[in-house]
């Protein structure tokens, strides 16, 4: 790989964090929007999100113009890696799961947890705890298939259905 596609490669794999860090504060920053009175705090959270989505989408299909710009000006030598560009691809989807599945675990054990908690105290459950539990489980889910990849998603799944 070229320095440029190594570039894009990791403009793209940002692309991927930047998405999924977006989601993960998008329910709580509308959630605000929805129980605010003010409106200037509506149009604020709604251009946040407009503008992180189009920076999401700029980087995810202009990463090549991006890392032009990150790389320095000149003819960079046109050196190549021993990797390929789809190893590079797996490692960072890899790193970004393990990144997703760091947070997303914690939240499951603490929305499991906090339901057992309230099962023993004969407690409500709260309204947002099956949201919560949901939200988890899909992000939870996401990781893996991002540190496993499609192939190995399948065999997880093969695995778990011949069990």
């Amino acid at each position: 790989m070229t320095p440029l596609q190594t570039a894009a490669l990791g403009v793209r794999l940002f692309a991927i964090w930047l998405a999924v860090y977006c989601a993960r504060w998008a329910p709580y920053l509308f959630g605000e929007a929805r129980a605010s009175r003010e409106f200037d705090l509506t149009v604020v959270i709604v251009l946040a999100a407009l503008l992180s989505i189009a920076a999401v989408l700029f980087l995810w299909f202009f990463p090549r113009s991006v890392a032009r710009a990150i790389l320095p000006a000149g003819d960079p030598p046109q050196m190549q890696t021993s990797s390929s560009p789809d190893a590079w691809l797996a490692i960072g989807c890899a790193l970004v799961g393990l990144w997703v599945l760091s947070e997303a675990i914690p939240a499951l054990v603490q929305a499991i947890w906090g339901y057992a908690y309230i099962q023993r105290g004969n407690l409500p459950v709260p309204d947002e705890w099956s949201a919560r539990l949901v939200y988890a489980l899909v992000e939870a889910a996401v990781g893996v298939w991002l540190v496993l990849g499609a192939r190995g998603m399948r065999k997880v799944l093969r695995w778990a259905r011949n069990r």
